[in-house]
């Protein structure tokens, strides 16, 4: 049986520590928000780099219908989470599906859960509702959902750009040169400018957001995780999951600026989502780039507290 427990550790200026899951012997932070009684459990899962508090903006806005019940975790890896060596486990996709999925088991909720992530907190929420189905899992909703992990499947390349790929990540990517390579990227002028690539909307990068992802890169044991990440497969795509969930109610979000998973073109472009998924709702958001839960909170909140809440099949004829 995994333990829950409490985490009084805090560090200065950023609340990292909120709750621990203990699993696999690992701690996992989580937070939890909202009703305690009669309310629709939601689980919320962050991107690559991300943390629990990402989602900031949007968490006050769900629990206030008092009808949600909000969860939100740290992956194995990433946030308060504890950083796990890549001795001990092997870092991707299907690591973090099985986390999500024990998680959801050890809550022991009575209802039914709604799945939200962002970028590759899509991905595991459309994976984990695979393999919880509709017996555990009443929607989803994506946010610029990532086509898989950090790298591109060599499939998806043709023989030199795969080669290409192949010889870039064992010559940047490896115990030698990653570590000189991890110690540029976590820097706080480094990550500012990445996020300058992802955020149309500069004013949204705010010192709040430099600390919520610069502070856990300091870490012990970050740059070995971030390296194995990189190196990692990059599992199913979105495309192979959403014709297997249309008994899955799903809302995508997507930023019609986005470099990282663009709307429009790239190997998994959002506008084509639903071809895949007759039930599928995607919601453009002008103007916005990859984090549009945190540069547009009240775009996005408008619309994904009512999806959160709309009755399932069962839940309209009274099952």
């Amino acid at each position: 049986m995994e333990q829950i427990s409490h985490d009084t550790q805090k560090r200065p200026g950023l609340q990292r520590y909120f709750k621990t899951f203990k699993w696999r012997g690992f701690s996992i932070n989580y937070r939890v928000e909202g009703s305690e009684t009669d309310a629709y459990p939601v689980l919320i899962i962050h991107g690559f780099g991300a943390s629990i508090n990402h989602w900031r903006k949007n968490i006050p806005a769900i629990v206030d219908t008092e009808k949600l019940r909000v969860y939100a975790i740290d992956l194995l890896g990433f946030g308060g989470s504890e950083k796990a060596s890549p001795k001990e486990v092997e870092y991707g996709l299907p690591l973090w599906q099985r986390l999500a999925c024990d998680f959801i088991d050890a809550m022991n909720e009575e209802k039914k859960w709604a799945l939200v992530g962002n970028s590759i907190g899509s991905l595991i929420s459309l994976m984990a509702a695979k393999e919880l189905g509709p017996e555990k899992v009443r929607s989803c909703a994506l946010m610029n959902c990532a086509g898989g992990l950090v790298s591109f499947r060599y499939s998806e390349l043709n023989p030199l750009q795969a080669a290409l790929l192949w010889l870039f990540n064992k010559v940047l990517f490896n115990p030698f040169v990653g570590p000189y390579l991890f110690e540029n990227f976590r820097k706080r002028s480094t990550i500012a400018g990445v996020l300058k690539q992802v955020y149309i909307e500069e004013k949204a990068i705010t010192g709040d957001l430099l600390d919520i992802l610069c502070e856990p890169a300091m870490d012990e044991g970050a740059c070995d995780v971030f390296l194995a990440i990189l190196n990692a497969d990059s599992g199913p795509s979105p495309e192979e999951l959403l014709p297997q969930l249309t008994w899955c109610p799903i809302l995508v979000f997507w930023g019609d600026k986005d470099p990282w998973t663009p709307l429009y073109k790239g190997f998994h472009p959002g506008i084509d989502f639903p071809k895949y998924h007759p039930g599928l709702d995607l919601e453009v958001i002008p103007n916005a780039g990859h984090c549009i839960h945190d540069e547009r909170p009240e775009t996005i909140n408008k619309l994904l507290v009512p999806f959160l809440l709309e009755p399932t099949f069962e839940e309209e004829r009274g099952l």
